[in-house]
């Protein structure tokens, strides 16, 4: 059965006149603006404006050949992304864009794109097609840039998408048709789990008519050598808190309890597109979290695929399940030098760090700081939080090896990391990404939008070519 999706990208034009309409201008000060803009007037009101809201200058139906003219003078308190895309999602309609040649281009057209960003899909009306022009000659654009940019745009879209549209059959159809080029993917099917004993990921799907299913993206592999690196993601395509249901208000954004699966996917779609020569395996589990008959229930239990057995003490600590079962199956098959796991895991984290920064969880120093590093050079922040032996023993249950939910020891974020390490075998280093936070979001802020941000995607490409 064919799904229907679209994967989109983002088209700019290079030019050397101001042939559109609406141009806007990126530049750190005056002396940057074009000699057709130089005026008088306009570089002393430039130059004169000190508060912060005075940098952006909109001039209307000054000019024949165009209709407006926005003008972005770039402070040096945030990055150039965040700013250029926090003007252009203030505007509408085809566009033009010039640089200042002190900034960088390539950050500039970044913040434009993820500014522009739309989700218009389920929209009835015919939406308005947007061309955007750099006038800026000669720059060019990368096939990396380009790539990173639609990357973004595919995990935003999966997250946006509605849960009937991206349940674990349809998604596992999804990924099958797009065009992979280099990159083996993989679809096991609920028979091949069942073979494979991935008791706890298969629990959570229990409820459901949809059956579960892992997609597992190899790269460059080659037998007997271990992957460099490894990168599984939760997709729980909607998240009802199983019998231990949610309140309904707590469901409302609960179509995105797979922004770390669509993370994962649209990375391998960067490093396939891209043909990043890196050694690289990573998996997602696809299921859904609700209730009915069959589901399944507090203080069942239920055997891992590493053979632990699991007390169930909370059927909506859901996702550390489905992350168990795939860091025990990865670790055990390919025995990656690392791996990362990424999910919105806990409302704990959320509350701990807010909507900007991810959770950081790993008791390996080096690990921890190579992907601290990550994401420094990208636009997403990581704060760090504690994972130890304490907690790793809190962990354990009485008349099960383990449980899967340990409410007299707070720490909700470590502690669901501090479940899903227990399931990596040695010598597999781990961490863990909880982007519950800024996943999704109810204000944009800089180049991240209202609803699904696509957040991880960048710190995971970094994480891997770096």
């Amino acid at each position: 059965m064919k799904t229907t999706f679209t994967l989109r990208d983002f088209s700019i034009a290079s030019a050397e006149a101001f042939d559109q309409k609406q141009v806007l201008i990126v530049i750190r000060d005056s002396s940057e603006l074009p000699s057709l803009f130089a005026t008088p007037v306009l570089i002393q009101a430039i130059d004169t404006a000190k508060k912060p809201d005075q940098k952006v200058f909109i001039i209307e139906a000054q000019y024949e050949w165009i209709d407006k003219l926005i003008i972005l003078r770039i402070n040096s308190d945030e990055p150039l992304a965040h700013q250029v895309a926090e003007t252009a999602r203030t505007l509408s309609g085809s566009l033009g864009i010039f640089v200042g040649k002190s900034l960088d281009c390539d950050e500039a057209i970044f913040g434009l794109a993820l500014g522009v960003y739309t989700f218009k899909q389920y929209l009835t009306e015919p939406q308005e097609y947007f061309t955007y022009e750099l006038i800026q000659n000669p720059h060019l654009i990368s096939t990396e840039l380009l790539t990173k940019i639609q990357s973004i745009y595919l995990a935003r879209d999966l997250v946006n998408m509605p849960p009937n549209d991206k349940n674990p059959q349809k998604l596992a159809n999804i990924i099958q048709e797009l065009p992979w080029k280099n990159t083996r993917v993989k679809i096991l099917e609920t028979a091949e789990l069942e073979r494979l004993w991935f008791g706890m990921l298969l629990a959570v799907a229990k409820w459901s008519d949809i059956p579960a299913y892992v997609v597992v993206f190899e790269r460059y592999l080659t037998d007997g050598t271990p992957p460099e690196c490894a990168i599984i993601g939760k997709w729980v395509t909607f998240d009802a808190g199983g019998l231990q249901i949610k309140p309904d208000k707590g469901m409302l954004d609960m179509k995105t309890d797979m922004a770390g699966a669509a993370a994962t996917i649209a990375t391998f779609w960067y490093l396939d597109q891209c043909n990043v020569k890196k050694t690289v395996v990573g998996a997602i589990g696809l299921v859904e979290n609700l209730l009915g008959g069959s589901a399944f229930k507090p203080l069942d239990i239920v055997r891992a695929q590493n053979g632990l057995t699991v007390e169930i003490h909370h059927t909506d600590a859901e996702g550390r399940l489905v992350l168990g079962d795939l860091a025990s199956y990865i670790s055990e098959i390919y025995t990656p030098k690392t791996m990362v796991s990424i999910a919105t895991l806990t409302g704990a984290c959320m509350h701990a760090l807010g909507y900007n920064y991810a959770g950081l969880v790993s008791e390996d120093t080096a690990l921890a700081d190579r992907l601290k590093s990550a994401a420094n050079c990208t636009h997403e922040s990581v704060w760090q939080l504690p994972l130890d032996t304490f907690m790793m023993k809190g962990t354990h249950a009485t008349i099960a090896d383990r449980k899967n939910l340990t409410s007299d020891m707070m720490a909700g974020a470590s502690m669901g990391a501090a479940f899903i390490s227990q399931f990596v075998k040695n010598p597999t280093k781990y961490a863990h990404l909880d982007i519950a936070g800024p996943s999704y979001r109810n204000k944009p802020r800089g180049i991240f939008p209202s609803e699904g941000t696509g957040f991880g995607t960048e710190i995971l490409v970094e994480y891997v070519i770096s």
